[in-house]
């Protein structure tokens, strides 16, 4: 049967040995991102390419995600438990946009909204040599790992982005970028 994208799916195995192939189209490069439904049981996440070759494997009672698909055509979603395990299972799976660019200025106060699981913002700001970065969560903001990348992509600030952080010294003046990637699809 067929799957839709961004809608949660539901089923259930109930007799053992049974496979299920859910199955949705996609455009090289697309990303999709898996959500679990909580419920789930721990069974292998296996995602078919057009070929029928495994492209990504995972486990289906964790997130997992984003995977880049390679290749136009019909993918497939295996859902084939362990031991012919009968269980109900419950899902989303997740078309990813492109990364979103913002432009921030230092000192200005940033906020923004992640709508879809395995989303990621990415601020961009211009620092002068030796200057120092301090982070300071404003309201309500995730745990979700604090990253600034330098212009050549190193990570130049690892912290925590609910809690006050620095000051990190930037290693020379240019551009940077703060990357709001939350764990494991969270939104």
């Amino acid at each position: 049967r067929s799957l839709s994208l961004g809608v949660e799916t539901n089923g259930e195995l109930t007799t053992p040995g049974e496979v299920h192939r859910l199955t949705f189209e996609a455009a090289a490069g697309d990303r999709v991102q898996y959500v679990t439904g909580g419920d789930t049981p721990c069974w292998p996440l296996v995602i078919e390419g057009p070929s029928g070759a495994d492209v990504r494997d995972g486990n289906m009672c964790f997130d997992e995600g984003p995977y880049e698909l390679s290749v136009d055509g019909t993918y497939a979603l295996v859902i084939d438990p362990l031991d012919g395990e009968i269980a109900p299972y419950r899902f989303e799976l997740h078309r990813v946009p492109d990364d979103l660019v913002f432009e921030l200025s230092v000192q200005d106060v940033t906020s923004g909204e992640l709508t879809t699981p395995g989303e990621v913002h990415r601020h961009t700001f211009t620092a002068a040599s030796v200057q120092e970065l301090t982070y300071t969560p404003v309201d309500n903001v995730p745990c979700w790992p604090l990253v600034v990348l330098d212009t050549v992509g190193e990570n130049v600030v690892d912290g925590n982005m609910c809690f006050d952080e620095g000051p990190f010294p930037l290693p020379s003046s240019g551009d940077y970028v703060l990357v709001v990637d939350p764990i494991e699809g969270d939104i």
